[in-house]
């Protein structure tokens, strides 16, 4: 079995690789700026890939249960592809991002067109689309506003479905977890990758680079993907498990968000608090104390604390120095705008994806923030009181439930779901505070994702019978 694995992933791999090549040379003229027949072989792989997706979606008995696997690692690997066009992207780069992600919403309609789905799937799919659909009537929605919805709301929903689907057939609980975390990881890797190569090949300065990759936001799938991230741990040998640890331990650090490195360092520790007297998590630690202190350039430690607003790095534990940076600078500004331009909108908003160009208009340019540095208020900015009914809705549904499930269910789902439950409250704290867009105004950018792995939380809370009745959450310590 694991020998025809290789043998079809070295055949996918060979195959991708002259569909990249040829695409490389197809469209090397189609972008400017930086590597652009690398950009050009991307998407042409993407589009190959998403057609090929139509084409199995009609094949349903072969890959009913895993087709939403599939679909996951192709949203995940379409959005990685948004974090290369961050790094000096053009605006004809466009059409091509968003005809993938047409291609796969057609692909996962098919695959449950004939599909008998519980009426509360669809009353939260359509309430999810309708309670959206007025901020595109918003007077400052962009130009693509309707690219943005289908990317960033419809995709998410019809995801939801079509995951929906994957757990009434019995789909394996472990095999979910392990690709949202895989690819979690993986974006995270190509995000750090994409920062050092814009180092070293454009800024020359790792200061001006942190904003190549959009590590910050990339911090609020980190906490949602959390839970699936450590059962992961929990299954692979010692060495892995240190790098894995070493993955998330550079990713909250290249970041240069205090609040993610407190968030993150308190997760660890409620995490692992209990297992912090095992042998194999100490030397796991240990090994990733040593690897980071040696590794780390110089160039981040001295960049840090400015980057951090603190004068040296004992302010890191002063609660009150800490409570007077997030309160005192411009994010006080940014949310005094989002709550001005909901007022002035109060019932659809401004419009999907508009607060980038609210606040530049109002500063004249000097802020260009493409959202408010909170969920909540961005969403209230551009999508009014209906939007903002939806995601708080969503919001705490979720968490309601989490913990519910938390409080009710016994040895490893009640381990499950009490990561989940920390893991989603410390998703909501910091998107509060350093925010975690569904959206990014004018581009659909990595933010995105949040919604797909929103989704994820809210299928798995309202399938807990299905997974309760199949062999999922089998935890490896």
């Amino acid at each position: 079995m694991k020998v025809r694995l290789a043998k079809n992933f070295v055949v996918i791999g060979f195959v991708s690789l002259i569909i990249f090549i040829f695409g490389s040379i197809m469209f090397k003229d189609l972008f400017s700026g930086y590597l652009p027949g690398i950009r050009g072989g991307l998407i042409f792989v993407l589009l190959i890939a998403a057609v090929l997706l139509i084409i199995m979606s009609f094949q349903q008995k072969s890959w009913q249960n895993y087709l939403p696997l599939i679909y996951l690692i192709a949203i995940i690997a379409g959005y990685f592809y948004q974090v290369i066009l961050l790094y000096d992207a053009p605006l004809t780069a466009s059409f091509p991002r968003c005809l993938f992600y047409i291609l796969l919403i057609i692909s996962m309609l098919f695959f449950i067109a004939d599909k008998k789905i519980s009426l509360n799937y669809y009353f939260l799919f359509w309430g999810w689309l309708c309670f959206n659909v007025f901020s595109i009537m918003g007077d400052n929605a962009p130009d693509n506003v309707m690219a943005i919805y289908s990317v960033g709301i419809i995709l998410p929903a019809v995801f939801a479905l079509t995951l929906a689907v994957y757990f009434k057939n019995n789909g394996d609980f472990n095999d979910l977890s392990r690709i949202i975390a895989i690819g979690a990881l993986s974006l995270l890797s190509g995000m750090i990758l994409i920062m050092v190569l814009a180092t070293f090949f454009k800024f020359g300065d790792i200061a001006l680079a942190r904003n190549a990759s959009d590590l910050n936001f990339g911090m609020g799938l980190l906490f949602l993907s959390w839970p699936f991230i450590i059962w992961e741990i929990y299954r692979r040998p010692i060495l892995q498990k240190v790098f894995i640890i070493l993955l998330i331990f550079s990713a909250v650090i290249l970041s240069f968000s205090r609040t993610a490195m407190i968030l993150a360092t308190i997760l660890f520790l409620l995490t692992f608090g209990k297992k912090i007297n095992s042998r194999s998590t100490v030397f796991s630690l240990f090994l990733v104390s040593i690897i980071v202190y040696l590794s780390i350039p110089k160039a981040i430690i001295d960049h840090l604390p400015g980057r951090l607003n603190i004068n040296q790095w004992s302010d890191l534990l002063n609660c009150q120095y800490y409570l007077h940076q997030v309160i005192g600078n411009e994010r006080t500004v940014i949310w005094s705008s989002a709550l001005k331009y909901f007022y002035d909108k109060p019932f659809i908003g401004n419009g999907l994806g508009s607060f980038s160009q609210l606040i530049s208009e109002e500063t004249n340019g000097e802020f260009a923030y493409s959202g408010a540095h909170n969920l909540f208020l961005t969403v209230a900015a551009e999508r009014g009181a209906i939007g903002l009914f939806a995601a708080v809705w969503l919001a705490l549904f979720i968490f309601y439930n989490l913990l519910k499930n938390w409080l009710t269910e016994v040895n490893s789902r009640k381990e499950f779901y009490r990561l989940a439950f920390i893991s989603f409250v410390f998703f909501l704290i910091f998107a509060c505070i350093t925010g975690a867009e569904m959206l990014t105004a004018g581009t659909v950018r990595v933010d995105g994702l949040v919604s797909v792995f929103l989704m994820v939380y809210l299928v798995i809370v309202v399938s807990r019978p299905k997974i309760r009745a199949t062999t999922g959450l089998q935890q490896k310590n």
